[in-house]
């Protein structure tokens, strides 16, 4: 079992990469991933592991959602989100619902910076291309091409009906698994 510091960045880490407002994730899929990395029992033994899990992200949002003073941040300064947080807690029933990194730049914000790289003259076509790729990769997250298709892949339809049809298999395959490991356990 990792330690508490070590389960609490790697969370972190995968809600920047993996969420953001239009892609929240549920315990069920954090399950599955960090089952898919090889840690099994990240937020412990089965049969404690929906307290602990529980703990472990509340923990999180509490951390990150305040200063350094463990004050709590204005609500428009909030990076992680999740259904009826800062709202009553006892109408959610205690469960986590919606979880999501609010990322620190929106789409259209990254889709401007984009363009504006595009629009220079005094940058060679490899340079904007760099640049433009830099930008993406560390001012979003794993959805950002996802919703926009044709950014850094091309135009080809054919290619992005494939893309879609493997993210529908996927989002399908992903579903079964969730519902199997749910009535499993």
């Amino acid at each position: 079992m990792t330690s508490k510091e070590e389960r609490l960045i790697r969370l972190l880490q995968y809600l920047k990469k993996y969420t953001d407002k239009d892609n929240p994730t549920s315990t069920a899929l954090i399950d599955y991933y960090f089952d898919q990395k090889g840690l099994p029992d990240f937020f412990g033994p089965k049969s404690s592991r929906r307290k602990s899990r529980r703990t472990l992200i509340k923990e999180l949002v509490r951390v990150i959602n305040s200063d350094i003073y463990g004050n709590p941040l204005p609500k428009k300064e909030w990076r992680l989100m999740y259904d009826g947080y800062g709202e009553s807690e006892p109408e959610n029933n205690g469960y986590i619902r919606n979880l999501y990194y609010v990322q620190p730049f929106s789409r259209k914000d990254i889709e401007d910076i984009r363009k504006s790289i595009d629009s220079n003259t005094s940058l060679d076509n490899e340079q904007k291309e760099t640049l433009k790729a830099k930008v993406t990769k560390h001012l979003s997250n794993e959805n950002y091409e996802s919703h926009d298709p044709f950014i850094r892949r091309g135009s080809d339809p054919v290619k992005k009906k494939k893309r879609l049809t493997d993210l529908k298999a996927f989002d399908a395959r992903m579903r079964f698994l969730i519902q199997q490991k749910i009535y499993d356990d």
